[in-house]
């Protein structure tokens, strides 16, 4: 099954051919990965969705050049003025839709149909077919030129969508796909808009609902416009709610954040969607957030009420956090210079020599960091660092109870000593009693959490894809080792062929008079001393004897 869908681009054709035909950027998804081609980038870790494009009368080094072509010779060609759009902009090309169902279709079967419903409806237009797979329904982008390539005008109008409907429904249906039966006839409705201008429209069940509930409540208009319905009163509800969430988040990190990125960072961690940056790296004018709970995306000029509503802009947030680190900065130092490393109650740990410090002075929301500077500064833990201290004072309880606090020195020291005897031995020391083994568990956790820290690691998610990365790099390297040593071997054996054909000519020479051994084994030593002269002579591998004139 395929739905379609067509709409018209006005001023420039370049943006959304490049958005067309260009691979797309996500996150991982097990059913994508598991049911098309997908690639990772090693340097950013993100997953890259290939675009499948073909093209029509163009290519794709001069597609642009040829939309232009056919731009200027067509608007030449006409002397009345060109249809525009409703904002007074020129149609310059169409973008036509063409939605599959989920994955009953593969890339190149849907590209295919793409360019065959283009080759049936668009003949003479220069267009791009592109198949995108970034979502959980392959689709195509048709990207055709407004004028063709005699200069024709193409007229979008209810006649030209239906064909489209038409023949995408009976393409499906030859590549054995689904079709919506309910739909596949285009049915019109006329009505006389508040203005009095005659319209069309499709009845579905949505908008028919629309309707009823506008005579109902006696509202007039377009009934392409839901507003003053209840499906519009649930959505600016939502809307705002949305807009509530993302101002809480972000005035519960900002207290502890130290720049605008970290900021993002911090809300990406709680599984917010954040748009900030085109792809060459600059700064979108306005930064969208999207919680996980969320449909749709909130700017941040429309975060907070009235006078709030500057404060969330990214350019005065960051100098709102820049001017806070100052602060900060200057109150944690003057706290180094008077000789305590303490700030806020919070204690610097420059490692985590366990036991000659308290596992309780570690603290579960905030620890202190040093700057490359020498300066001193607090820093929201992260929720895996949570978890490290969670199992940290477990382990800290289970030592305590199976040992006297009052011994608890003594007995760690004489765990340590004994490690080191077996090391000094050749042998690995294993732990024997439970409280040897806490001991032991402890250390490693407190190994983990300052590796953690150290790494800026956030969750568990980026650590899992740190390790499968360095996995990724393991079995790489492995299996470039195991091919480096196969052709070690392979020039081994090639390096002792001179040797063989050496003691193997001797045999030949030797048994010359030997009736059995000419009959029955000459003609394969032969044969074999020969291979092993067209190899080293293919290979210029000489020796003293001179095996290769020999």
């Amino acid at each position: 099954m395929a739905t379609t869908k067509i709409h018209d681009i006005g001023s420039d054709a370049t943006q959304c051919i490049f958005y067309a035909k260009n691979n797309k950027v996500g996150n991982f998804s097990d059913g994508i990965a598991n049911s098309i081609n997908y690639a990772i980038n090693d340097k950013t870790g993100e997953v890259v969705y290939k675009t499948l494009s073909t093209y029509l009368l163009c290519n794709e080094d001069t597609i642009i050049n040829d939309f232009k072509r056919c731009m200027e010779e067509g608007r030449g060609s006409k002397k009345r003025e060109p249809s525009r759009r409703k904002d007074g902009q020129e149609v310059v090309c169409f973008h036509l839709h063409q939605n599959f169902e989920g994955y009953e279709v593969d890339p190149v079967t849907a590209n295919e149909i793409g360019r065959k419903l283009a080759e049936e409806l668009l003949a003479g237009y220069p267009c791009v077919i592109s198949t995108h797979t970034n979502t959980k329904n392959l689709h195509n982008h048709i990207v055709f030129c407004a004028w063709n390539e005699d200069g024709g005008k193409y007229n979008d109008c209810h006649s030209t969508y239906r064909a489209i409907r038409r023949t995408s429904d009976r393409l499906c249906k030859e590549y054995g796909l689904s079709v919506l039966e309910n739909t596949k006839e285009m049915k019109l409705i006329k009505y006389t808009d508040a203005n009095g201008k005659t319209r069309y429209y499709e009845p579905t069940e949505r908008k028919d609902k629309i309707i009823s509930e506008r005579k109902v409540m006696g509202v007039e208009g377009s009934v392409g416009d839901f507003k003053n319905t209840s499906s519009y009163d649930y959505y600016a509800d939502k809307k705002e709610n949305n807009r509530d969430m993302v101002k809480s988040d972000i005035d519960m990190f900002l207290p502890t954040v130290r720049s605008y990125d970290e900021l993002l960072d911090r809300l990406r961690e709680i599984g917010y969607v954040i748009n900030d940056k085109k792809k060459n790296g600059e700064w979108l004018k306005h930064v969208s957030f999207k919680p996980s709970t969320a449909d749709k995306p909130v700017r941040d000029k429309n975060i907070g009420l009235n006078e709030e509503k500057d404060f969330y802009r990214r350019e005065t947030l960051t100098s709102y956090i820049e001017d806070r680190v100052w602060e900060m900065d200057n109150d944690a130092n003057k706290n180094v210079q008077s000789g305590s490393v303490e700030i806020g109650g919070l204690r610097y740990f420059d490692s985590y020599d366990y036991p000659n410090f308290n596992v309780s002075d570690i603290d579960d929301e905030y620890r202190i960091v040093k700057l490359t500077n020498g300066n001193f500064e607090p820093a929201r833990r992260t929720s895996i660092e949570k978890e490290n201290i969670s199992i940290i004072r477990g382990y800290a309880n289970e030592i305590s109870r199976e040992f006297n606090p009052l011994n608890l020195v003594r007995h760690i020291d004489n765990i340590i000593e004994q490690r080191r005897i077996a090391n000094e031995m050749g042998r690995k020391y294993t732990p024997m009693a439970k409280g040897e083994v806490a001991f032991e568990n402890i250390q490693n956790a407190l190994k983990s959490l300052r590796f953690i820290e150290n790494n800026n690691i956030y969750s568990f998610a980026q650590l899992n894809e740190l390790c499968s990365a360095l996995k990724m790099n393991y079995e790489r390297n492995i299996a470039e080792l195991e091919k480096f040593q196969e052709l070690v071997k392979y020039l081994s054996d090639i390096l002792e062929l001179p040797g063989r054909a050496v003691e193997l000519s001797k045999l030949l020479r030797a048994s010359v008079g030997n009736m059995e051994y000419m009959m029955e084994s000459s003609s394969a030593d032969i044969a074999l001393l020969s291979s092993y002269r067209e190899i080293i002579s293919k290979y210029q591998i000489d020796t003293e004897e001179g095996i290769t004139s020999a």
